[in-house]
């Protein structure tokens, strides 16, 4: 496909070799770049993302509803449910929060890391969207994508 050029910050499916005049007609070899980027790459990156989200999503689940299993049978969370029956039921649905403390700590654990995983490479996907779009590039992005891709290793 001869794709494999120069792309700012390091060698990548880019248009155009490093020492290119753009308006030279030999120049141009990386025909359908952006789609290249999008169907090797970005695509496929995305995806895991949603399967991530959607896998940690079902943990939480199932945190939840084994906590619910286990408080029908605590005999602590039992007396505590009955003791606050009696009051409305806003009281009693926070008390059931209240008494999934795991449920809370998966639940946040899993948006934090979801959401430090989409951000590693959310500028990166922005900047070849919009250099796949306008044409351009813009430093801004290129520095945005240079501090966040790198912490993926964190």
């Amino acid at each position: 496909l001869k794709l494999y050029n120069e792309a700012n910050l390091w060698c990548w499916i880019a248009m155009y070799p490093e020492q290119c005049d753009k308006s030279e007609a030999g120049c141009q070899r990386g025909n359908d770049s952006f789609f290249y980027r999008l169907a090797f790459y970005h695509g496929p990156l995305w995806f895991c993302f949603l399967v991530v989200f959607a896998s940690l999503f079902k943990v939480y689940n199932g945190v939840k509803t084994q906590e619910d299993r286990v408080a029908r049978y605590d005999p602590s969370l039992s007396r505590q449910n009955k003791a606050r029956t009696s009051t409305a039921s806003s009281t009693l649905s926070s008390t059931k929060q209240a008494s999934r403390p795991r449920t809370r700590q998966v639940a946040s654990q899993a948006l934090f890391y979801v959401i430090t995983f989409c951000l590693t490479h959310f500028f990166a996907t922005l900047n070849r969207l919009i250099e796949g779009i306008t044409g351009k590039e813009y430093y801004s992005m290129l520095l945005l994508q240079a501090i966040f891709v790198p912490l993926q290793g964190f």
